[in-house]
């Protein structure tokens, strides 16, 4: 650590090491989804489609707050930031209030497992998104 903080190394969240940790969460949720928990084959795909979702998710939000940590606007990271964790436990919620009220899913097979599952992926977005905004403009 000089002067001016930590080395640009040890803060930067490049691409290869966000898709590395992000493929270790979805490795991770499935363990979650299909050893930790007895629960049906139904509702172990609705738990490995709930993590394709935060995947997906997890990528677009990458994207996009690394092209926002570049801005000139100071507020636009932040902005973005809580967007997405907004966005993120909203769509969590409806997905799986969905899944039980609609598609007949038991609540008592999906829900803790779920919960697991988006603790896991909100994690590693709090991470990543921090790393994001240590990064200078270049």
């Amino acid at each position: 650590m000089g002067l001016c903080g930590p080395s640009k190394d040890k803060i930067r969240m490049n691409r290869t090491k966000f898709f590395l940790f992000l493929f270790l969460c979805v490795i991770f949720s499935w363990l979650i989804g299909n050893v930790m928990f007895t629960i049906q084959e139904k509702s172990k795909f609705f738990l490995s489609i709930l993590s394709v979702f935060f995947m997906f998710f997890g990528i677009v939000v990458y994207e996009i707050s690394s092209r926002a940590s570049q801005s000139k606007n100071l507020y636009l990271f932040s902005q973005i930031f809580l967007i997405s964790v907004l966005l993120k436990s909203t769509l969590f919620v409806f997905i799986v209030i969905l899944a039980i009220r609609k598609l007949g899913y038991d609540k008592k097979e999906i829900i803790i497992p779920a919960l697991f599952i988006y603790l896991i992926f909100t994690i590693y977005e709090t991470y990543f998104l921090m790393k994001i905004s240590h990064q200078k403009l270049s």
